[in-house]
């Protein structure tokens, strides 16, 4: 079960995060969608918000998905990367990236998906797009975080070095997202 999060109470070092554990973009409807593994970006506040920073490659089926929506998600899966050879390695144009795990939906008004077996989860809105090179750079408004990792003794999430490691006191009520 998933728990609601501040992303601003993020306490891991978010580049070792994205560099050494990776990420995965998921974006579309339940009629169409796509994942696709993010070794790039950065987060931090830009405009007042809590933001994340992504890249896409325009040929990638992924951006076809974004393109037509505002909202996408990324999640996290620790030092886990098997989700990341099918995910990095296939186009979704030609395979059901997500034969061999459950695909999960978000709740409320953007049923966005992402795989079943995340560690975390961030909702996100694309509030600016910019050319970068061979690839678009989207400025990402994290509008949900959430997390399904154990709590230690001492209130600290249990996991391998990940992106979510908090202190017990940012838990928000838990609530189910998929």
């Amino acid at each position: 079960m998933f728990k609601e999060i501040n992303a601003k109470d993020i306490k891991d070092n978010f580049i070792k995060t994205i560099a050494d554990e990776w990420a995965l973009i998921s974006a579309g409807t339940k009629d169409k969608y796509n994942m696709m593994t993010a070794s790039w970006g950065f987060a931090g506040e830009m405009w007042g918000y809590d933001c994340i920073a992504a890249v896409i490659r325009p040929q990638r089926y992924t951006m076809e998905l974004v393109d037509k929506n505002d909202y996408f998600t990324l999640s996290f899966y620790g030092n886990n990367k098997a989700i990341h050879k099918v995910c990095g390695s296939k186009s979704g144009r030609d395979t059901d990236k997500s034969e061999g795990f459950l695909c999960a939906w978000t709740e409320g008004g953007h049923a966005l998906p992402y795989p079943q077996n995340a560690l975390s989860v961030m909702e996100a809105r694309v509030r600016s797009v910019t050319d970068a090179g061979d690839h678009r750079l989207f400025i990402l408004e994290i509008t949900e975080a959430a997390t399904r990792l154990p709590k230690t003794e001492e209130g600290r999430l249990a996991t391998e070095p990940s992106l979510l490691c908090l202190e017990h006191s940012v838990f928000a009520c838990a609530r189910q997202i998929s």
